[in-house]
């Protein structure tokens, strides 16, 4: 009868150390499982080159975001990547593009340049080119009237969806970005 108890309690024992361990693999692999996956910073830099088509000038990391600078032809911006989701939080013009000579500053068309060693309160002002801005550029690649113009987001990015009529009954929409003006597409509706 002993030997029969000691095979029950070698049989309970074992039993329960193979509980035991199925119920720490399953919490472990449920673990990692549900951890979130971080974006490096390579691949946020990958992300803003191929958004905006610049020169990265500066990339600093924190706990939630990094924070890159770019160069375009427009300025310079700061963009935040969350690091968590690799989605664009805050994208903000740090400086316009300074012009090279006194005659290119004044057939800019009025407006201040703003330089690197502006005050940081005129620098975030404009973040997003203007709506006559979106539709100049528009015009510039698409010859027609103006039927609509929309700001849009998608995925962090603002741009412009500037609808044209064209002479010979077409539609056309341009799709710009909204920091940096850049034509990011055209799509044409017969």
């Amino acid at each position: 009868m002993k030997w029969l108890e000691s095979v029950n309690w070698k049989k309970m024992s074992i039993g329960l150390v193979v509980i035991f361990v199925v119920v720490i693999l399953t919490w472990q692999l449920l673990r990692l499982m549900t951890v979130e996956q971080t974006v490096s910073a390579e691949e946020a830099k990958n992300k803003v080159q191929e958004l905006y088509k610049g020169e990265i000038v500066n990339i600093e990391e924190t706990a939630e975001v990094y924070q890159i600078t770019i160069k375009l032809d427009t300025g310079k911006y700061e963009i935040e990547i969350a690091r968590n989701t690799g989605d664009i939080g805050k994208l903000n013009r740090v400086s316009k593009a300074v012009a090279n000579t006194p005659e290119e500053q004044s057939s800019e068309g009025g407006g201040e340049v703003v330089t690197p060693e502006s005050p940081p309160e005129e620098q975030k002002e404009q973040t997003h080119i203007s709506k006559e801005e979106a539709i100049s550029i528009a015009l510039s690649q698409v010859k027609g009237e103006i039927d609509d113009v929309d700001i849009e987001q998608s995925n962090g990015l603002n741009y412009y969806l500037v609808e044209i009529e064209t002479n010979n009954d077409r539609e056309a929409t341009v799709q710009i970005n909204a920091i940096s003006g850049e034509v990011m597409s055209i799509t044409w509706d017969d």
